[in-house]
């Protein structure tokens, strides 16, 4: 497998390339993982896991000039690892195209499987790089049924993630909501906030947030919890955020991985969106008729919200359901759509 970014790096294509991985090497395939050495503290080769970890590039390999060419050069010098494999799995396509591109003429026998957008409306570029990805592997597993209609590359499998087995106990007191992710523009963070604050001015209950998470916008973040009355505690980014979740009264996610491990923690889940994209992305989840809120307007989340404080009682029924749905989608679940691919 190839992929820009690896463990100890925080991230859901991380988690997934990690949990796949740990699967299929159960299973007794031999896995190699290529990756980018972002620190250069990481060393160059380890063993994880009986996961065989190759570590490219330098820490500033994106910022450079003639930046494909490095990577091509760095992908050139782990040729005996790659050359005779029986499958090459890409994770998106920079490390295909930045990273592998020139050797397709060496192994063919490749894969790939589609994580995530970039942004709305989707960038043309994003588009043509995806869809050149797609037209010169065998076969891609897409995260998500949004894929095929805003980027129209041809999916073998839709994956949304999985589950650990050793799912948190629930904590009999919970207490406030829950974020979990990147602090960017797409994944509702504002939103949410907004939300919380007319919670409190309208209907008089006050929810602390936690945030399980870091990025761009945390200043920004931070400025209007103030301006808005709203508590929020910082946490930062975790590996592991399902002890924070089995705590929490509540979750504010529209992420699938995050969605899922709060729903095995019986967490109940409010979404928002603020684009088309995001709308479908939310509602192509096989899960999503078990979330309690998904809402385009901070009003109605909030409306939302105020519903479930005043008689959690109500919804019980559905978030068993909800918990019952996502325990049954394990990691082992998604490594063997990974192997029905590779079977043709």
């Amino acid at each position: 497998m190839i992929t820009q970014f690896f463990f100890p790096h925080v991230g859901g294509v991380e988690k997934h390339v990690l949990q796949v991985a740990r699967e299929l090497v159960a299973r007794g395939d031999e896995l190699d993982i290529i990756t980018w050495r972002y620190d250069d503290h990481l060393p160059v080769f380890e063993i994880l896991e009986g996961l065989k970890i190759h570590r490219i590039l330098d820490s500033g390999w994106q910022k450079k000039n003639l930046r494909r060419l490095r990577g091509w050069v760095g992908t050139g010098m782990l040729m005996e690892v790659w050359k005779g494999a029986d499958v090459i799995h890409f994770h998106d396509y920079t490390p295909l195209i930045e990273w592998y591109l020139p050797y397709l003429a060496v192994n063919r026998r490749t894969y790939i499987t589609f994580h995530g957008y970039e942004g709305y409306p989707v960038p043309r570029l994003s588009i043509l790089l995806r869809r050149l990805a797609g037209a010169v592997t065998k076969g891609a597993i897409c995260a998500g049924g949004f894929i095929e209609k805003y980027y129209g590359t041809a999916c073998s499998s839709i994956t949304y993630g999985g589950v650990s087995n050793n799912v948190p106990e629930r904590s009999p007191e919970r207490e406030g909501a829950l974020f979990v992710g990147g602090l960017r523009k797409d994944v509702g963070i504002i939103g949410y906030l907004c939300a919380l604050s007319i919670l409190k001015e309208k209907y008089g209950k006050n929810l602390k947030l936690t945030v399980v998470g870091d990025g761009p916008l945390k200043e920004e973040v931070l400025t209007l919890a103030r301006e808005k009355g709203v508590e929020l505690e910082f946490i930062g980014m975790q590996e592991d955020p399902s002890p924070f979740l089995a705590r929490a009264q509540l979750a504010l996610s529209d992420s699938y991985l995050v969605i899922l491990e709060a729903m095995a923690s019986e967490v109940p889940v409010f979404s928002y969106y603020d684009n088309p994209l995001k709308k479908d992305y939310l509602l192509c989840f096989p899960g999503s008729g078990e979330i309690l809120g998904i809402r385009d307007d901070p009003e109605k989340l909030a409306m939302d919200l105020a519903g479930f404080l005043n008689d959690p009682g109500a919804y019980a029924n559905k978030v068993e359901r909800a918990s019952v749905f996502a325990r049954e989608q394990t990691w082992a679940r998604v490594a063997e759509m990974y192997g029905r691919l590779y079977a043709g």
